[in-house]
């Protein structure tokens, strides 16, 4: 096994993150109707009024709203140590449903898996893939089986996708060192009115910060390597349901069963 192989697999081992492939709607959440705040592209909307702030003030009010917003879906990359790792997800309040991957190179692209949420307790459906890092790459069909299509409960920790990907982690990410952001010129994604923020030296970050309605950041990106877009923010996403305890279990339970069969 690579070294990168083997800090991917201990990342896996270690913090159990999960991977996601495809953009699409998440399992059981249907396509929700446009937030009520965002205006047709042919009315021009009102100015929340952040093109007369300071950069470190918009920055600031865009924190604030990012650590508000009620729900948005959420694509792109964080930083877990020195890797990068992909997700998709929709939001709803601090809870989370979706995939993500480990990387997009180096014979992980299969390596996903279905990540979820609810009420600060994290849950992960591992691929195939997936579970060949957790194993090591031995033949993981015995630990499938055990896990079945159960939920696995995980505890909680600093490189858990709960701690990478949840609100707490995206809103850390305009922590950024004072002087290290300017203001750029006003530009539009997908529709929507935003200031250009960029980052002027190490430790900065650029983003596109909304400006009508609340000044939720659109996309940002920061030196450490975290990229993200944010969509359909304050949309009216359903209710993230907690898995029923028939269909959730735990990895000893899953690795205690698989050597039970194994032996």
């Amino acid at each position: 096994m690579t070294a990168f192989r083997a800090g991917v697999a201990a990342l896996a081992t270690a913090s159990l993150l999960l991977t996601g492939c495809q953009k699409a709607e998440p399992a059981g959440l249907a396509a929700p109707e446009p937030p009520a705040s965002v205006a047709p592209a042919s009315v021009a909307p009102a100015s929340n009024g952040i093109e007369a702030l300071t950069a470190e003030l918009i920055l600031d009010r865009a924190q604030q709203a990012l650590a508000g917003a009620p729900s948005f879906q959420f694509s792109g990359y964080q930083m877990a140590g020195k890797l990068r790792v992909y997700a998709e997800f929709t939001a709803v309040g601090d809870d989370l449903i979706g995939m993500t991957r480990l990387g997009f190179e180096n014979g992980l692209e299969k390596a996903t898996a279905e990540i979820l949420m609810v009420g600060g307790t994290q849950y992960m459906k591992p691929s195939t893939e997936y579970w060949k890092l957790l194993t090591e790459n031995d033949d993981p069909q015995e630990t499938i089986a055990a896990a079945g299509d159960k939920w696995i409960r995980i505890p909680s920790s600093p490189k858990t996708f709960g701690a990478v990907f949840g609100r707490d982690g995206l809103v850390a990410d305009f922590d950024v060192p004072a002087g290290t952001v300017i203001k750029g010129a006003a530009s539009e994604v997908d529709g929507v009115p935003v200031l250009t923020m960029g980052s002027t030296k190490q430790g900065g970050m650029s983003a596109r910060v909304a400006t009508s309605g609340e000044p939720y950041p659109i996309r940002w990106d920061t030196w450490a390597g975290d990229y993200v877009e944010l969509t359909g923010i304050g949309a009216g996403y359903p209710k993230i349901e907690e898995p029923s305890a028939d269909q959730v279990t735990d990895m000893r339970t899953v690795v205690e069963a698989a050597r039970t069969a194994k032996a």
